[in-house]
């Protein structure tokens, strides 16, 4: 898919993020799961809405694309051949849902560095990890798509993202995964020299 695709998808999401119903002091996370260029899940954080702590946008997303995706040869909703767009770097049980769901691409805008200062819970943990150790070598991770439109959702004026208050984004020099100069990450060519090895030479920086 082509860079113009892949921000023509994350603009849906940062409209999901934002749309009437989305609440800021829960994040304005936003997702959309595309394939055959069609949304066939959508969704923004639903934590509250829910009161379920693991209603994150790309959780909900799944299983609505599950249902849309469903048929008698597909009972478990399996997401194979879609992209899943999430305006903010996927979490640890985000990222390993999308292992269990199979799509085949996770495109995210903001990552872990553009938000280090936030009051998100586990960003010491490296999802790229979790992609390698499942032995996924036919899912792809691109980074940085619209990335400092999508970090300005995390960079709220006011005191909308309480406890941190108002913040300024200024978006840090510094690269996200790469292999030959291209934003993207495949776990297959990295996970011979093992996992480590793949954290440290394809690592997406999060200010440590």
């Amino acid at each position: 898919m082509s860079l113009n695709d892949d921000e023509r998808w994350m603009r849906k999401a940062l409209a999901v993020a934002t749309a009437k119903g989305s609440n800021p002091n829960s994040s304005s996370i936003g997702c959309v799961i595309v394939r055959d260029g069609h949304i066939i899940g959508a969704a923004h954080n639903e934590c509250q809405t829910l009161h379920d702590a693991t209603a994150h946008a790309e959780m909900v997303a799944f299983r609505r694309a599950g249902v849309e995706s469903a048929d008698a040869d597909n009972l478990g909703g399996e997401l194979r051949g879609a992209t899943l767009y999430s305006t903010l770097q996927p979490c640890g049980m985000c990222t390993m849902a999308s292992i269990w769901s199979k799509v085949s691409r996770i495109v995210f805008g903001a990552g872990r560095e553009d938000v280090h200062r936030m009051s998100f819970e586990a960003r010491h943990i490296n999802t790229l990890d979790f992609i390698s150790e499942a032995y996924r070598d036919d899912l792809t991770f691109t980074g940085g798509v619209l990335r400092d439109e999508c970090a300005q959702l995390y960079y709220a004026d006011d005191t909308s993202y309480l406890p941190i208050g108002k913040k300024i984004y200024k978006p840090r020099p510094f690269s996200y995964a790469a292999i030959n100069g291209h934003t993207q990450w495949r776990p297959v060519e990295a996970h011979a020299r093992g996992v480590q090895a793949a954290a440290s030479d394809f690592y997406i920086q999060i200010g440590r």
